[in-house]
């Protein structure tokens, strides 16, 4: 089952023993449910798929994405409610003997009994490169006995009712997870977008589809753009880069490659053709080589560097003949 641009304010969302659908790219706002399943309910059976949808009535920026697993994808669940006096689930709740996998969300203001994020009744659970923080009730994740939930690159964080709790206490601090303030921009007014101290950037899992930008995914739905760009200008057989600053780098590396690309399959750039180490306030550099020889196939770009010294993204390329250097 394909649902596209499917909204849902203030009554929540159930899909119930039936085909299950992939939903990528959601927000469920401000929804109820007098029983389970605040924001979402669902009781799994088989599979689909749906995309887009904005139940807050968000329906700008839709676009048609390609659905890479089976689950839920890259969504946002804000101020959900479960009322029910033992209910599960104030963002999301699971049943069914189908394990259902959550892949980059977020989990912020949600309430329910057991589990003010995710609450499990029975089923099970995969979630990796998410961030539950915030909500209130009974935990980050509440199930039963029955149940089981996986979690990978999650950070769990300021829940009342405990953040890495019952069976999901020992996972904390192992496969990636952390329990650290995820340093959204502005929760309070459901603005889950990472600042740029974030230890939830580029801590999702490296296995994972990387970020729009190309660097590592980032834990939670709403990714922290470092993206930047390189122009070059030649003027008196002197060329000069120019580029933007990417918002969480060190240090920049400028690259140059003559005759020898700067990747092979399966490598980062390689140490030889790197030209200069700037500092992080440095956007120009100006040089001669190459430049003038139209027989030259020879081209440039930055690479952006974090504080661990470990390379962030690198830019466009600019330069001569710079189609002959595709990366692989």
């Amino acid at each position: 089952m394909f649902l596209n641009n499917f909204a849902v304010v203030g009554g929540g969302a159930a899909f119930l023993d039936q085909s299950v659908p992939t939903i990528h790219g959601c927000v469920f706002k401000g929804n109820r449910s007098l029983t389970d399943g605040g924001g979402l309910y669902i009781s799994l059976s088989d599979t689909a798929a749906a995309r887009d949808a904005r139940p807050d009535g968000d329906r700008q920026g839709v676009q048609d994405r390609t659905i890479w697993d089976t689950g839920i994808t890259a969504c946002v669940f804000d101020s959900n409610y479960a009322y029910g006096s033992a209910g599960y689930g104030g963002g999301l709740c699971v049943l069914g003997p189908v394990p259902l996998t959550v892949h980059n969300c977020t989990f912020g203001r949600n309430h329910a009994t057991n589990g003010g994020g995710i609450g499990l009744p029975d089923g099970s659970v995969f979630v990796a490169s998410t961030i539950i923080a915030g909500n209130t009730g009974g935990g980050a994740v509440g199930m039963t006995a029955g149940a089981a939930a996986i979690l990978q690159y999650c950070d769990l964080h300021g829940n009342t009712g405990g953040d890495w709790t019952g069976s999901i206490a020992g996972q904390n601090g192992i496969n990636g997870n952390i329990s650290l303030d995820p340093l959204f921009n502005a929760p309070a007014a459901g603005d889950y977008h990472l600042t740029a101290a974030s230890p939830c950037i580029d801590a999702g899992d490296p296995a994972g589809t990387p970020d729009p930008d190309g660097s590592r995914s980032d834990m939670g739905a709403c990714y922290f753009d470092q993206s930047f760009d390189v122009a070059a200008a030649v003027s008196g057989g002197a060329l000069t880069l120019t580029w933007t600053a990417s918002p969480r780098a060190n240090e920049y590396w400028v690259y140059g490659a003559v005759d020898a690309p700067f990747f092979l399959p399966g490598y980062a750039p390689g140490f030889e053709h790197r030209l200069a180490v700037l500092g992080s306030d440095t956007l120009v550099w100006t040089t001669t080589t190459g430049v003038g020889d139209p027989a030259a196939d020879w081209c440039y770009l930055v690479v952006a560097v974090g504080q661990d010294g470990l390379p962030i993204l690198p830019s466009n390329r600019v330069g001569e003949h710079d189609t002959a250097w595709d990366i692989p």
